[in-house]
């Protein structure tokens, strides 16, 4: 068994360093590079930097990575630059205050951020009980009419008004909402991504373990001796 190879200066002999054109290693550098951290003007492994690169992240002017792509052209589960994402995002929910009951207002006992549904049927949007889609008493400032109205054209959006009662009228000036996200919205076509990105993510895969993953584990184990 001969001894663990540190340093390789030549493609025939991997090392954990490993310094040459077509270079193999656990970190190898150069043209052609092919290690667990490969950097070269092509390069391969697990962590691929370099004008062309291809690994489970791969950076470069044309990346592609099975987690995450770089590039001015590339393919990858998710990246930067102009990638083609294989899987579609989901979009992070919208953290909404706290809420308060109707009645609590209407009572003066509380005032603050009470969810509501939004009918756009008139001129002025009205706000109903979501429960029983009842019009509540409410007086809704100008300022904020203009946004509502955008708010009730929208299907499957969460909104709250931020109610407090004056005298004897319940008074409305702001309102928040929770966005939908892209699987709400986009239905059938974010199935599609969804199955075609799997299958994608699959297929990119499976070559990275015929041209890479396999020429690894030969790398790791005549580095190890």
């Amino acid at each position: 068994m001969r001894a663990m190879e540190w340093l390789a200066t030549s493609p025939e002999r991997p090392g954990v360093f490993a310094f040459a054109q077509g270079s193999r290693g656990i970190f190898a550098i150069g043209q052609g590079a092919v290690g667990i951290i490969a950097i070269g003007q092509v390069a391969a492994g697990v962590i691929a930097i370099g004008q062309g690169a291809f690994g489970w992240i791969g950076w470069g002017q044309a990346g592609v990575g099975i987690f995450h792509a770089v590039g001015m052209a590339g393919v990858g589960g998710r990246g930067l630059g102009i990638v083609l994402p294989l899987v579609p995002r989901v979009g992070k929910p919208r953290a909404l205050p706290p809420t308060v009951a109707f009645a609590d207002v209407w009572s003066g006992q509380e005032s603050g951020w009470v969810e509501v549904r939004l009918d756009a049927g008139s001129d002025v949007p009205e706000l109903l009980d979501p429960a029983s889609l009842q019009r509540l008493p409410v007086k809704i400032t100008s300022q904020l009419v203009g946004g509502l109205r955008q708010l009730a054209s929208r299907q499957r959006t969460r909104v709250l008004a931020d109610l407090r009662r004056e005298g004897d009228v319940i008074v409305c000036d702001r309102a928040v909402y929770e966005p939908p996200r892209p699987y709400q919205t986009q239905g059938g076509l974010f199935m599609a991504h969804l199955v075609l990105g799997f299958l994608g993510l699959v297929g990119v895969a499976v070559v990275w373990w015929a041209v890479v993953g396999r020429e690894l584990i030969v790398i790791l184990n005549e580095v190890a001796g």
